[in-house]
């Protein structure tokens, strides 16, 4: 049985607290056009957050680079990549009419 996943774009990491009782980090993520949500994250996936976004370029989702987090189906947070939008390469134009004759007269 595979668990369903849900995906949400996390903006940025708000506030990190350790807890050594239970050995997690109480973790504030905010979300694109969402409120934000406090979750409990091992030392593993706080690293691999802070991983994701020391790969963005300012440190926090953007329009080009953003970081997507999974959620299961109780909303706890299991892992995250990093997407990048897609380069769409500009249409292609026939050039073959702008190309020179060759020059017949230095034969």
């Amino acid at each position: 049985m595979t668990e369903q996943l849900t995906e949400r774009t996390i903006s940025t990491v708000g506030s990190v607290r350790y807890v050594q009782k239970i050995n997690r980090y109480v973790v504030q993520l905010c979300f694109h056009e969402e409120h934000a949500k406090k979750c409990w994250l091992t030392d593993r996936q706080l690293a691999l957050l802070e991983d994701a976004f020391s790969r963005t370029p300012h440190g926090y989702s953007t329009g080009k680079v953003w970081v997507t987090g999974f959620f299961d189906a109780r909303g706890y947070y299991r892992y995250c990549r990093v997407d990048r939008k897609r380069f769409e390469p500009p249409e292609q134009y026939d050039l073959s009419d702008l190309e020179e004759a060759p020059d017949e007269a230095a034969d």
